[in-house]
């Protein structure tokens, strides 16, 4: 149950993006490799990796003879994905694969080494450092990032009438308190939201994603999956209790895809339609015990029985019923 109590600025409240940056770098300090089994992502599935795959290779074939081609994927996780990636790559085209350095870059060293020990084959090189240490970048041919938008620290607003309220944390309650020295940006846009939903904003996050853009090299680009919005849904109760998510002892805030492709421009579609686009396949995303993954129909028939028992109405998955917040963002320079 989330509660709010409006009232002018105080000491006390913490806002978000302060709350997830203490939070946050407590949590990944102390859990490691472990925070895989508080959640649930994408990073093992081997179509996506190969979708990933493709959009690089379509960019990478037209920028033949440059020479060595730096990948770089900020927050490897357990470095699966990686490793679907590379795998993928090989198998289409052997020469460009050659030519690819990949660059693992976590702000964790014990899930740097084993991302490491899945990539034996292949050219690596290892970044550890935050998200935002972006002067750590150099010679970038691609940028790859999953996951990794909705932890970085994001504001969190709501309007009532002509005031623009933060949200934020006081003893132990989501708090709400009036703020009047917001920036003019962000005052005209929340104007354009309707009263009392909470509208993240992930303003250090596109100052980041601008950053990747200026370390990119001439015919390259960067490919982005997150989670997250492009329209607000439902009422403002329901929307409220779940843009700020705690799993374990870390917080996410959705990706006001809105937002970005406002201050940024690029190309927005939802995950699925990318999967299915690079892959020319109709696939389903489907929750599994260890993690997510895409599956075509023949697929889901041969384990129909199991997907049953994890909660899926079949026919309801197969007609793109089940929906997932998941999105691809790319810009290309």
């Amino acid at each position: 149950m989330v509660i709010i109590c409006f009232g002018p600025e105080n000491e006390h409240m913490e806002n978000i993006a302060k709350l997830m940056e203490r939070a946050n770098v407590e949590y990944y300090s102390e859990r490691g490799k472990h925070i895989y089994s508080d959640f649930k992502t994408f990073a093992g599935c081997r179509k996506l990796g190969k979708a990933c795959a493709i959009e690089f290779l379509e960019r990478a074939q037209k920028s033949e003879g440059v020479g060595e081609l730096k990948v770089y994927e900020v927050g490897v996780g357990d470095g699966k994905f990686a490793l679907n990636f590379l795998q993928g790559l090989k198998q289409m085209d052997s020469t460009i694969a050659k030519n690819v350095v990949y660059v693992l870059w976590d702000m964790s060293s014990k899930l740097l080494d084993e991302a490491e020990g899945k990539l034996g084959d292949f050219a690596i090189e290892k970044v550890c450092a935050s998200a935002e240490e972006v002067g750590k970048m150099n010679d970038a041919f691609w940028i790859r990032g999953n996951e990794i938008l909705d932890d970085v620290p994001a504001r969190v607003f709501l309007r009532k009438g002509e005031k623009v309220y933060e949200i934020g944390m006081n003893n132990g309650e989501f708090c709400a308190e009036e703020k009047t020295d917001v920036s003019v940006g962000v005052q005209e846009y929340m104007k354009k939201m309707p009263e009392e939903y909470w509208i993240p904003l992930n303003l250090r996050a596109a100052k980041l994603v601008g950053k990747w853009k200026e370390k990119l090299q001439k015919g390259g680009g960067m490919s982005i999956l997150d989670y997250g919005f492009l329209e607000l849904e439902g009422p403002n109760v329901m929307w409220n209790d779940s843009v700020v998510r705690k799993y374990g002892g870390e917080y996410t805030v959705d990706v006001n895809f809105g937002f970005m492709l406002k201050e940024l421009g690029g190309e927005l579609e939802t995950q699925d339609q990318f999967v299915r686009g690079k892959l020319g396949e109709n696939v389903f995303a489907v929750e599994r015990e260890d993690g997510m993954r895409y599956m075509n129909e023949g697929e889901i028939e041969k384990e129909r029985k199991r997907i049953e028992e994890e909660g899926y109405d079949i026919e309801l998955l197969k007609r793109g019923k089940e929906k997932n917040l998941y999105f691809h963002y790319s810009k290309l320079v």
